[in-house]
């Protein structure tokens, strides 16, 4: 099929949000470490992301490279689920037992699923549940990194180094503020790991003793925080103490990371506020919207429309300035085409940065027009008119 690719761009009032920002500190590129007057953080590094759209609405210092302890887990997990089938049976390798740190007490030769697994790393910071996984997933420590540093760049996080699957120190093994709340908000997006970082409590199996695993999240903001529904905690004494914290209140999920931070979570608290009290969702179209149509070569129609495959909203504040502009690329097409082709995306740019690329897919379906076609559609008509 020969395509000719069109490029539409709309900038339309349905598309463009004019309020008032009362704070001056809000961007979306960091420029270094600052306080606002709403915001007093003891933190060396942080960032507030809204989930979905990838935005940033605070950031200090967000772009230093640093270590990050037991939040490295986070990318542990998303490689895992993005690479391992959860109902897989993992014997626990010989290397996962007696690692240094957290555990939840592996012996080798031990027999627990990824999922169970993933809730021993997620909930008790399991390292020796890091290092089980890891070598279930890549057959060694090295290589499984190897796998995070691929995932991280294909994720945007251009400045984190992975070395290992638990955050142990290692002067090659270091993220930012801003990588991290994009790994955290690529993660969120898996049913699984939203199901496991907002467990407070489970339990699983123990071989060898009589009762099962108790695994307690030792991230406090679950109890804490109205609305959290995550992620991780980090401690060593290179890292400080590190959070990565999620919370969800009317339709928006917002990703707090703070790195060497000594009160974690009094400035996660902050931030999540800030967030919640500034900001909220605003829709620039829904699912199914009709945004143009494009020509049909040699079909028994001359166009078709096209529409949305789904919804696009982006957090914007009272008294914030945001113009979005919608780039839509279609493609004329060649007949016969079916409704539900995706024919194209439709890239969104809040402030001159891509938030989003949705799909475009054709509203109706169009036969190619021949002399068989147009033959066989009139003994049709006859046939029913008859």
């Amino acid at each position: 099929m020969k395509n000719k690719l069109l490029k539409i761009i709309l900038t339309a009032a349905l598309f463009v949000c004019s309020v008032v920002f009362s704070c001056p500190a809000w961007a979306d590129t960091d420029v270094g470490y600052y306080q606002t007057d709403k915001v007093k953080l003891s933190a060396e590094c942080a960032v507030l992301m809204e989930a979905s759209s990838r935005r940033v609405l605070f950031a200090s210092n967000s772009a230093a490279p640093r270590a990050m302890a037991s939040t490295t887990k986070i990318m542990t997990a998303l490689v895992i689920i993005e690479n391992c089938a959860l109902d897989d049976v993992v014997t626990i390798p010989r290397e996962a037992q007696g690692v240094e740190g957290s555990s939840i007490y592996l012996m080798a030769g031990e027999k627990l699923t990824v999922k169970e697994l993933l809730y021993g790393l997620m909930l008790r910071s399991g390292n020796d549940a890091a290092t089980a996984l890891a070598i279930h997933c890549s057959g060694s420590i090295s290589k499984f990194a190897e796998l995070m540093n691929k995932t991280a760049k294909e994720l945007g996080a251009l400045n984190s180094s992975f070395t290992n699957p638990s955050g142990l120190p290692d002067q090659y093994h270091y993220t930012t503020a801003y990588d991290l709340a994009l790994i955290a908000a690529r993660a969120m997006e898996y049913d699984v790991f939203r199901e496991i970082v907002s467990t407070v409590k489970t339990t699983i199996p123990w071989g060898g003793h009589d009762t099962d695993r108790l695994l307690i999240n030792k991230n406090k903001m679950l109890a804490q925080y109205d609305g959290a529904d995550g992620i991780k905690t980090g401690y060593t004494i290179a890292a400080g103490r590190c959070l990565v914290a999620s919370a969800t209140r009317n339709g928006m999920t917002l990703i707090a990371v703070v790195l060497n931070c000594s009160p974690m979570y009094a400035d996660c608290a902050s931030i999540l506020d800030f967030g919640f009290q500034n900001y909220k969702m605003t829709e620039v179209f829904k699912p199914e919207t009709v945004m143009g149509s494009i020509d049909v070569e040699h079909g028994f129609t001359t166009s078709v429309t096209y529409k949305t495959l789904s919804g696009f909203s982006f957090p914007a504040a009272q008294n914030d300035t945001v113009s979005v502009t919608v780039r839509i690329y279609s493609q004329t097409a060649q007949a016969p085409v079916s409704k539900g082709d995706v024919i194209g995306f439709a890239d969104v740019y809040v402030n001159g940065t891509n938030a989003a690329s949705v799909p475009l897919v054709l509203c109706h379906s169009s036969n190619r027009n021949t002399l068989f076609s147009r033959f066989s559609s009139l003994i049709r008509y006859g046939f029913s008119g008859s």
